[in-house]
């Protein structure tokens, strides 16, 4: 570059400067390893602004922190006011800086207290070598510096050589006699070295300076010669310093520490970026407190009071690390909120606020259901969407529409709320009157900033809580609506695990273009309506929805023209071109069937691709003759045409041989989700019409068709199985039963009874699901699979059943009994937690209790459990989060590039696939 002319009139040298292009050293660079180590007591003081040494915080006189106190400006400003000493900004932009204390003498570092102990355990106490022979030294050392060592092979060493270390007893490099070396109870934090003879050694083996420094004190005192053996050494941190340091380079590298003997403080560093009340302030001011404490005792030359200073410093510094130290004595019967309490666990600084955080444009409130809307949509209240903007730019497409937001402004929806302009000005239009928006919209240019409201399209995240699976948390369409919930479509409960009890869900409104289009792509609803676990479709009907199709698949329904053009209607609110068929009956009057609606639903007109051709039996299916089933079970379609058969849960349900998985993969998730749309519409608003309601005349059994074949069955059922059970106690008591194997008699005997009691309900359950008539409506759901069971319907109308605790029978509560109703040593059923009755008749007083118990295990065991999967679930992600599918290979592989599988989801051999 040309030197610029000199700025001075005179010319001289002095004034000019000379522009040379700057040119780096390196193009690029390369990390080749990253180093973790603890910092010394030369960088933290390199590093620190300010020496503490005034423990006193805050001078009311002057109103400002105490100049080399705890709140030293230095450090950082605590006040609004105040600036910065070092950096001279304010609290919201300074970044904090160091400060630290330097300590008399040196203290054990709480938190680097078990790899402490583990160096000393492992070095001679003499010579401050490794316990190990200079062979099996440099063994190790060799497989240590082998490249192909991981991570988890050289913890597995360091393990190996620490238990070696510890194991031996004579120093193979001096041959000083080493004994067990432990840490000592409560705080201070000391660590005790035994040498004492060991089991293995005699008195004469074990000669040190230590014990013989006894024999003076011996001959003034006959009792000390019993305590001698015991004898331990205090290592104190000033001796295991000195130790530390002494430790040879080649043992540090075997160890794994360049320097082991900075895992003791010699100096506490600080950082001031909190308010005068926190605890590590007030500890911080304990801790320079005792250390001028011990230094005024090191001058005064005082041994006792040397010490008691130095364990109050340990205690003071350890409660600064860790306050959780058992053996820490509390202050105002509370422990502080140290340095790990504020990182580790759920509220700490990794899983609270950096792992997961709360965050702006959210949204949280109630769900409930609606069927009218697609599946992909959610309905978004209007005060919701009034609060939750869209930072959109504006081009020739969208300023139109952004003019109209601005003159709208924050209160009317859609409206706006700032306007941010090319040049960074940023106008908020809360704020400002109707001409004062109209003449912001008039000057509005391409380029500039909108942050309007959420409006309809608008692409939002969908979130129920506990987030289980990548299905928890999904991409939806915005519909603003008036209303205080999140609507959605029941179809997509299945995947979030919610219902509509008072369950609250979350919103996230991606802020940029980008994030909308990945949010789509890789989360959508339209892409995640199989599940990547079992290829099932997770996004599938439910409920109301099937039993709807169900009714309104049966042979004996009929529509006139009116009804089934207003069926029509329902499938796309009148906004889809529709081609009707042609009446399954023409004389004497037109009437289409139900079956031609769901025909509609899938095909609605000529122009429609979907084509469906898919056999399935359903649950009621008699399993003979097919399309003629008597009970209309066989489900056929032929080219979208609905032949034969009731819908119900296996066709329209998540099965892989369903309706809706084979619309996705033979005519793709566009297709399906609509379908799924429109049949959630047309079975809702049919069944309203209809009609649904059970009552209490459902669940009992002796009322309507077949109603007094169910007691009459069930009876016959339960008399049959308590002979059964008669027999086999008869036998018991006998002595004649044959046990099973592994089983004592009444092992043996509760296992027979309880098998019999249990099948019970589940031939009475089966039972009332044959005779039962058509219309009972727990058996339409239980058969159509919508909701309940068999059992269900047992334990309504006929017969409760066993109740058992711990997978067994209900055991003697009292003495020899269960409850006091009850003869001592009865194994009747009854007394064992039989009910015989069922909810429609009413549990007698024995029944109640026995269904509680059962009761009450149920509802424990579904507190721990739920607590259980959650830790489990978060320690399978913990341990999967490095795993990675490599693109060019498809192999799955750690962070290390170790294999873990040839082939996602098989453990295959390599030869078995091709690249």
């Amino acid at each position: 570059m040309e030197d610029v002319q000199d700025a001075d009139e005179d010319g001289g040298e002095a004034g000019k400067i000379v522009k040379e292009t700057v040119q780096e050293a390196f193009s690029n660079y390369q990390v080749d390893c990253v180093n973790f180590s603890v910092l010394s007591s030369d960088q933290i003081s390199r590093y620190s602004e300010v020496e503490v040494l005034n423990y006193a915080q805050y001078d009311l006189a002057n109103e400002r922190p105490f100049v080399y106190g705890p709140l030293d400006l230095r450090m950082g400003s605590s006040s609004k006011n105040v600036l910065c000493s070092t950096c001279g900004k304010r609290l919201n932009e300074c970044v904090g800086h160091f400060g630290h204390v330097s300590l008399a003498l040196p203290v054990f570092h709480a938190g680097y207290l078990r790899h402490t102990h583990q160096v000393l355990a492992s070095v001679c106490k003499s010579c401050a070598r490794l316990l190990l022979a200079e062979d099996v030294l440099e063994k190790y050392k060799k497989r240590l510096r082998r490249p192909q060592t991981d991570d988890l092979q050289r913890q597995m060493l360091q393990k190996r050589i620490l238990h070696a270390c510890k194991s031996t007893r004579a120093c193979p490099h001096c041959g000083y006699q080493n004994s067990s070396f432990r840490k000592g109870p409560g705080v201070p934090l000391i660590l005790r070295h035994a040498v004492g003879p060991t089991n293995k050694q005699t008195s004469e083996e074990v000669s040190i300076p230590f014990i013989d420094s006894f024999n003076e004190a011996k001959s003034f005192n006959k009792d000390l010669e019993s305590y001698t053996d015991k004898a331990s050494e205090d290592f104190n941190p000033l001796v295991a310093y000195e130790l530390m340091k002494r430790i040879t380079p080649s043992d540090r590298e075997i160890l794994g520490f360049q320097h082991p003997e900075q895992l003791l403080l010699m100096s506490v560093s600080m950082g001031d970026k909190g308010t005068r009340e926190d605890d590590l302030t007030m500890v911080v001011g304990e801790i320079v407190e005792a250390n001028s404490a011990l230094q005024t005792q090191l001058q005064r030359g005082l041994p006792r009071q040397v010490l008691e200073a130095w364990e109050f410093l340990q205690e003071a510094c350890a409660r600064y690390v860790n306050s959780e130290i058992s053996g820490l004595t509390q202050i105002k019967g509370k422990s502080i909120r140290s340095i790990c309490t504020r990182l580790k666990g759920k509220e700490g600084r990794f899983r609270g606020n950096l792992s997961g955080k709360r965050v702006d444009f959210s949204g949280r409130t109630v769900i409930s259901p609606d069927p009218n809307i697609s599946v992909e949509q959610v309905v978004i209240p209007e005060w919701v969407a009034k609060r939750m903007t869209f930072p959109e730019k504006v081009c020739e497409a969208s300023m139109s529409r952004l003019k109209l937001a601005i003159m709208r402004g924050p209160e009317e929806h859609p409206g706006a709320c700032f306007v941010r302009t090319k040049d960074g000005r940023t106008k908020f239009l809360g704020a400002l009157g109707k001409q004062f928006r109209k003449q912001i919209a008039e000057s509005l240019k391409c380029g500039d900033l909108v942050e309007r409201h959420m409006r309809n399209g608008d692409v939002v995240l969908f979130n129920r809580q506990p987030s289980l699976h990548r299905l928890s948390i999904m991409a939806h369409r915005a519909k603003v609506m008036p209303g205080r919930t999140f609507r959605f479509n029941e179809c997509v409960c299945a995947p979030y695990n919610a219902d509509f009890d008072g369950d609250e869900m979350n919103i996230h409104l991606p802020q940029t273009e980008e994030a909308r289009a990945e949010a789509m792509q890789l989360m959508g609803v339209r892409d995640g309506l199989v599940t990547p676990k079992s290829g099932e479709v997770a996004v599938c009907a439910t409920q109301d929805f099937l039993t709807g199709a169900f009714l309104l698949t049966q042979k004996d329904v009929y529509l006139s023209r009116d009804k089934f053009c207003q069926l029509c209607c329902f499938l796309s609110d009148g906004l889809e071109a529709i081609d009707l068929p042609p009446p399954a009956i023409i004389k004497p009057c037109e009437l289409w069937t139900g079956k031609q609606a769901i025909s509609v639903m899938l095909r609605p007109n000529r122009q429609s691709k979907v084509f469906v051709n898919l056999e399935v039996p359903e649950k009621n299916y008699s399993k003979k003759n097919q399309t003629f089933c008597c009970n209309d079970g066989y489900v056929l379609f032929r080219n979208s045409e609905l032949l034969s058969g009731n819908l119900g849960k296996k066709v329209l349900g998540g099965a892989k041989n369903g309706l809706f998985f084979r619309l996705i993969r033979d005519s793709g998730a566009r297709a399906a989700m609509d379908c799924m749309s429109r049949i959630a519409k047309l079975t809702s608003r049919w069944l309203m019409n209809r009609g649904f309601t059970i009552g209490i005349d459902d669940v009992n059994a002796e009322y309507g068709r077949g109603g007094g074949k169910v007691t009459h069955e069930k009876q016959r059922i339960t008399r049959e199985k308590y002979e059964t059970v008669a027999n086999y106690i008869g036998q018991y008591n006998k002595g004649t039963l044959e046990n099973k194997p592994g089983c004592n008699a009444e092992q043996t005997l509760e296992a027979l009874v309880n098998g019999e009691l249990g099948r019970i309900r589940d031939l009475v359950g089966g039972m009332c699901e044959e005779k039962l008539a058509f219309f009972n409506k727990p058996r339409i759901m239980a058969t159509c699979g919508s909701k309940g069971s068999p059992i269900n319907l047992c334990q309504m109308m006929a017969c409760v059943g066993q109740q058992n605790v711990g997978g067994q029978r209900i055991k003697d509560g009292f003495v020899n009994r269960t409850l006091p109703h009850f003869p001592k040593g009865s194994k009747e059923p009854k007394s064992r937690g039989f009910v015989a009755n069922s909810f429609y008749t009413g549990l007698e007083p024995p029944e109640f209790f026995f269904h509680t118990m059962g009761g009450r295990e149920g509802l424990v065991d579904t507190a721990v459990k739920t607590a259980e999967t959650g830790y489990m679930q978060r320690r399978l992600m913990k341990a999967l989060e490095d795993l990675a599918l490599k693109q060019y290979d498809l192999t799955v592989r750690t962070s290390n590039s170790d294999v873990v599988q040839f082939a996602f989801g098989d453990a295959a051999a390599p030869d078995q696939f091709l690249f």
